[in-house]
């Protein structure tokens, strides 16, 4: 149920029963986990077992660790560039970088709000790495679609996933790591501006003339 009259403010919790313990009791779990609004997603990591990730109606994500006194590892902020409806599905993806080789996990996040976020735990979910606007033509207008559903196909290790939405739609996106593309050269000289990280992060996904062209409109005007 992702409906809510209003902003959610209910007090949730994510139980976690262990059945394989000698002592496990199905009316009492072993760990409780407090969430200050409805949580409506989780996804164990694929590797890391102590490691949880949850999504709430607000948009939010946690990354919790089921080992700690304080299982609350990371928290995404509530911001217009990030979620600001219930989150859908998560889903952990293994992701190959073109010039380092390097193998990594990142969490891809969607919701109803029509976008879906790509994040690595190093960032600790202060920002996502990449991000999709789920949307389709109504004549002259674009409509923004809602994410439902996500899932990765195992046959190769590919960096694609498939997102499935409100209107039955079927999309299949990319998870290619946008930081492959090293532009900090375009930011060495001073401006006076003071570019975030994940602005830059987001404008390594643009061809460069694109990239000069937003920087100089953006340093024009601040």
């Amino acid at each position: 149920m992702t409906n809510h009259a209003s902003w959610c403010e209910h007090q949730s919790v994510v139980s976690i029963f262990s059945p394989f313990r000698r002592a496990f009791d199905p009316k009492k779990p072993t760990q409780n986990i407090e969430v200050p609004n409805c949580v409506t997603e989780i996804a164990w990591h694929p590797t890391e077992p102590m490691i949880l990730a949850g999504g709430t109606m607000n948009g939010q994500i946690f990354l919790w660790s089921t080992e700690e006194q304080q299982p609350v590892l990371h928290t995404s902020e509530i911001d217009e560039y990030f979620h600001r409806e219930a989150i859908t599905s998560l889903i952990w993806v293994r992701q190959e970088s073109l010039v380092t080789m390097a193998i990594t996990t990142s969490l891809v996040s969607t919701s109803t709000d029509g976008k879906i976020l790509v994040w690595r735990t190093a960032d600790k979910l202060r920002f996502p790495i990449k991000g999709h606007l789920l949307s389709k033509k109504k004549g002259a207008e674009t409509a923004i679609i809602g994410g439902t559903a996500l899932a990765k196909v195992y046959i190769a290790e590919d960096n694609t996933y498939f997102c499935g939405t409100e209107g039955g739609q079927v999309f299949k996106c990319s998870i290619a790591q946008p930081t492959d593309n090293d532009i900090s050269h375009f930011f060495e000289a001073n401006t006076g501006v003071r570019w975030k990280q994940e602005a830059i992060n987001l404008l390594a996904n643009l061809p460069s003339k694109v990239i000069m062209e937003v920087k100089k409109r953006v340093e024009r005007y601040v």
